[in-house]
C-alpha cells in the first residue's frame, strides 16, 4: 500500500530542514509526519483548516509550548511553502 502523503511529507521536511529552525524540525519530525500518517488520504483536509485557522494554532501550547512567533513563522512556510 502506498502512502498518499509521502510527497507531502518529503516537501515539508525539507523545507523544515532548509529553514534551520531546531524547533520547528523537532516538532515536523515528531508531531506532525505521525499526524498526516494518521489522517491518511484526509491530511489535505486537515492542512486546509490549519492553513484557514492558523491564527488559533499559532499559541504556545503543548509541542509548541516553548515557539516563539518566528518559530511559528518558520514552521508556517514550512507546511505550506510559503511565507505568510
Amino acid at each position: 500500500m502506498s502512502d498518499p502523503n509521502a510527497k507531502r511529507k518529503h516537501d515539508v521536511l525539507a523545507r523544515a530542514k532548509k529553514a534551520g529552525n531546531r524547533k520547528v524540525l523537532k516538532y515536523v519530525e515528531n508531531v506532525l509526519l505521525d499526524k498526516l500518517d494518521e489522517l491518511g488520504p484526509h491530511a489535505g483536509i486537515f492542512l486546509e483548516g490549519l492553513e484557514h485557522d492558523w491564527k488559533k494554532f499559532a499559541k504556545p501550547q503543548n509541542a509548541t509550548r516553548d515557539f516563539t512567533e518566528e518559530d511559528f513563522a518558520d514552521l508556517f512556510e514550512a507546511v505550506f511553502g510559503y511565507k505568510r
